[in-house]
């Protein structure tokens, strides 16, 4: 799986926003918000440039204290909510 094509991710005060972008402008009839540790799960993803679920959870249980067990739960629900949305593919 990977990030979609075309989707940025902008900070707002303390949330972010993900759009749909095209060489043009950004599409704003479909946004995404995100807080801070989904904004980070999806700038690690990026970055790798593929989504792999067991990296993610390195990551995240190495920037944050959270249980593995938990970090896994809620990478594979933002995962299915992504793939769902078509961020993810």
């Amino acid at each position: 799986m990977k990030i979609k094509d075309g989707l940025r991710l902008r900070k707002l005060g303390r949330r972010y926003m993900l759009v749909r972008t095209t060489a043009e402008r950004a599409d704003m009839s479909e946004v995404f918000t995100f807080n801070e540790t989904a904004a980070f799960i999806f700038e690690k993803a990026l970055d790798a440039g593929q989504v792999d679920a067991e990296s993610l959870v390195k990551s995240l249980t190495e920037e944050y204290e959270v249980d593995e067990d938990i970090a896994r739960r809620d990478i594979m629900a933002i995962l299915d909510e992504w793939k769902n949305n078509g961020i993810v593919g």
